[in-house]
């Protein structure tokens, strides 16, 4: 994965290997939750919803690893119930299966534990909606740019976070967002830092984009701390 390639890439799954290594295991796990709260009108079941709840809040450390551990193994139940053979309700299966991807971490021995949950969430996303018959590449676009706000440019270009900018207004003013979320004031939160003496061209533009904008989104995790 080039720089040139990066921002026009609409391969989640290319993307992800690329990010191998690179992005935090935090990171990886909110694409899983972003990834299943994208379909989150399939998540019928109260178990596979508590399950992506639980993967973010575990991803924040929010809570312990035994929580975690019981919502996983709730949303194992949600999905293994029987299913009808129809499109909407295979459609379902998957959705709770991408639910129990985005809090699983049993994979191979070499796998990174948030990378496989991320990798095979992304997967059952895309499977429930090819069966109701939607746009798959549609849907893989969706997620590469859920990447995107994710990881932004730090890969290629580091943005560098001026302590300046971090004034008590910008920094109430991300957390909000970020526990709220609220991405919609996202523009709000650029006015904030040209008031605080940002001119970062990125760091603006993406407040000012067109999004998504997701927990794990760069720019709010580099204003509260987060990796």
């Amino acid at each position: 994965m080039t720089e040139q390639e990066w921002p026009e890439c609409e391969d989640p799954q290319k993307m992800l290997d690329f990010l191998r290594e690179r992005a935090s295991d935090r990171k990886l796990w909110l694409f899983a939750c972003a990834c299943c709260r994208r379909i989150g009108h399939l998540l019928t079941d109260e178990r596979s919803q508590r399950a992506v709840v639980a993967a973010e809040q575990f991803a924040d450390g929010l809570i312990t690893e035994q929580e975690f551990e019981d919502a996983r193994w709730k949303a194992v139940d949600a999905y293994s119930k029987p299913h009808e053979h129809t499109p909407h309700s295979l459609a379902v299966e998957a959705a709770a299966d991408a639910a129990c991807c985005a809090c699983w971490d049993d994979f191979t021995p070499t796998e990174q534990e948030a990378h496989g949950a991320a990798r095979t969430a992304a997967q059952c996303c895309e499977r429930a909606v090819n069966l109701l018959g939607s746009d798959v590449a549609e849907e893989k676009s969706a997620q590469a740019a859920l990447l995107r706000c994710i990881v932004g440019p730090i890969s290629f270009h580091p943005v560098t976070l001026e302590p300046t900018w971090r004034t008590t207004a910008v920094v109430q003013l991300a957390r909000s967002l970020y526990e709220e979320r609220r991405f919609e004031d996202m523009p709000v939160l650029a006015d904030a830092l040209e008031e605080a003496g940002c001119q970062d061209a990125a760091a603006l533009g993406h407040c000012r984009g067109p999004g998504p904008h997701v927990r794990g989104c760069w720019l709010l995790d580099l204003l509260l701390g987060k990796a």
